[in-house]
């Protein structure tokens, strides 16, 4: 009973199934072990609607490159060094207490990082996109020379 004396109901839908049918031995019926593997099957597919799975787009990002991942990890650690000693010098070249120099260098190191880390996202995006071309380039070359070469 809640608190203003009501009695709560549950609702039909939220209720848990009956067992299934046992047969002799104990085990449950061949039918009802289908019925229970298409119910499973319509949640899946209810989940997911009736559209079919469309194929995974391929993609190439900087975190599948090793080398990539080594040069944004660097030039985020020397963007972050760079926008704290710059922010900081600045901050003391004009006379700040050492403590607002040191906040302010903090927030200067943590924007040289983001700073940083866009810039090199950016360029190896940038770097793999002409490696991925340039490599397409050199199997249609060779695609096509091996042709002309049947052909003769």
């Amino acid at each position: 009973m809640s608190d203003d004396g009501e009695e709560l109901v549950e609702a039909e839908g939220d209720a848990d199934p009956p067992d299934p049918p046992e047969g002799e031995d104990g085990e449950a019926t061949k039918e009802s072990k289908k019925k229970d593997k298409s119910k499973s099957k319509a949640k899946k597919k209810g989940k997911k609607g009736s559209e079919p799975e469309a194929e995974p787009v391929l993609t190439f990002a900087p975190r599948e490159d090793e080398r990539a991942m080594a040069g944004i990890k660097r030039a985020k650690g020397f963007g972050g060094l760079a926008g704290f000693g710059l922010t900081a010098l600045a901050s003391y070249m004009h006379g700040e207490l050492m403590a607002s120099v040191l906040v302010r260098a903090l927030a200067g190191g943590v924007i040289g990082y983001l700073v940083a880390w866009l810039a090199a996202v950016t360029i190896w995006r940038r770097i793999i996109r002409a490696e991925l071309h340039h490599n397409y380039e050199l199997m249609t070359r060779s695609r096509q020379a091996a042709a002309q070469a049947e052909t003769q």
